[in-house]
């Protein structure tokens, strides 16, 4: 799959984010299943999807809260909170 004009990046990046998700789910591997979602919800961000973001973010939350990764989990509630002041509120 080619992804080559400047327009397609966003779609380029939630394509093979879904996919690193997909094959981290299938093995089992935590970790890589929380960046995955990390990098998923930083592109909901960019793009202003601050809702979904942030329901990606909270899973991320999960998984790093799950194996005690506290750098991690302080990134999470950081990224939580710029969605949290992007949209306002």
């Amino acid at each position: 799959m080619s992804f080559s004009s400047r327009g397609q990046n966003d779609k380029a990046d939630s394509f093979f984010n879904q996919k690193a998700l997909t094959i981290a789910k299938k093995t089992g591997d935590r970790q890589s299943e929380g960046i995955a979602l990390r990098h998923m919800g930083d592109t909901c961000h960019v793009l202003g999807q601050y809702e979904k973001s942030i329901v990606l973010f909270e899973k991320n939350l999960v998984i790093a809260d799950e194996s005690k990764d506290e750098d991690n989990m302080s990134l999470c509630h950081l990224k939580i909170d710029a969605c949290h002041l992007s949209m306002g509120s």
